[in-house]
């Protein structure tokens, strides 16, 4: 399980590369937070590269990440989790259950 965590560092991967986790295997992810830069090659995501788990209320900077929402399936890039611009990581607001 997965509970209350974060990751503000930058991740260079190939395969199964996250901003939190590379591969979240039948876990359970809530209210968790990545910010930080990904790039990876197959199986990419702010939050998680790959993720077969259960996520609740967790975000990824989709400014910072690199991709935006509508990017997902490009490249390899999973949107799992919930993307936010930068301006609302900074917003308590935009954190459901936090």
């Amino acid at each position: 399980m997965l509970l209350n965590c974060y990751s503000k560092c930058d991740v260079n991967g190939v395969s199964n590369t996250g901003g939190l986790t590379g591969f979240e295997r039948y876990a359970v992810a809530t209210t968790c937070y990545a910010s930080g830069y990904v790039i990876g090659t197959t199986n990419v995501g702010g939050l998680f590269g790959n993720d077969s788990g259960t996520t609740t209320n967790c975000y990824y900077n989709k400014d910072i990440s690199g991709k935006t929402a509508n990017e997902a399936g490009a490249d390899n890039w999973n949107d799992y989790g919930t993307p936010l611009v930068a301006a609302d990581m900074n917003q308590q607001a935009s954190y459901t259950g936090f």
